[in-house]
């Protein structure tokens, strides 16, 4: 009995089990609402990007060379060039892989929870314990996610200006 209290466990059988389960799909669905978040702003940062490129591909390789090399050419040339290479920049910290917790391995299930001796296994404890666990791997996932949702803005950013220079060079010059 020591020992259920020293590790916080709950009396076996205590009629929790459908809260436990509750809490539990609820950390799943928060880890999994963070994996598709991650995905989407992959996956609509490389589509932006390739955009930026289509559209400064064709504004360059159409307009720009036959227009004279003044220093506001080169100073709008050299800006949109920078960020377009800042917006790069953005785009590989956004798909740079990171370590996200968002599963749990089964070896620590069966330690933890499956084959101890102190307290003897419950369902309702591997319930309690799995939605605190993965409670606290979302916790952990926040702040990852903070960033790369700042590098995905840097890249829409610096991609519109890369983009808006180019268009405004080439109009200058029409």
């Amino acid at each position: 009995m020591a020992a259920e209290k020293a590790l916080g466990a709950r009396p076996v059988g205590d009629g929790r089990a459908s809260l436990y389960r509750l809490a539990y799909e609820q950390g799943l669905r928060t880890l999994e609402d963070q994996r598709d978040e991650l995905n989407g702003l992959r996956t609509r940062a490389c589509s932006f990007i390739a955009f930026v490129g289509s559209a400064t591909a064709f504004l360059v390789g159409t307009s720009v060379g036959g227009l004279q090399r003044t220093d506001t050419f080169r100073f709008l040339a050299f800006s949109a060039t920078a960020a377009t290479f800042l917006a790069i920049a953005c785009l590989i910290l956004v798909l740079r892989p990171r370590t996200f917790d968002l599963r749990l391995s089964p070896k620590t299930l069966v330690e933890r929870w499956i084959e101890r001796s102190v307290p003897k296994p419950s369902e309702e404890d591997l319930l309690r314990g799995l939605a605190v666990v993965l409670d606290e791997m979302q916790a952990g996932n926040v702040a990852k996610l903070a960033w790369i949702r700042a590098w995905y803005l840097g890249l829409i950013g610096f991609g519109a200006i890369g983009l808006s220079l180019w268009t405004m060079l080439v109009w200058m010059n029409a």
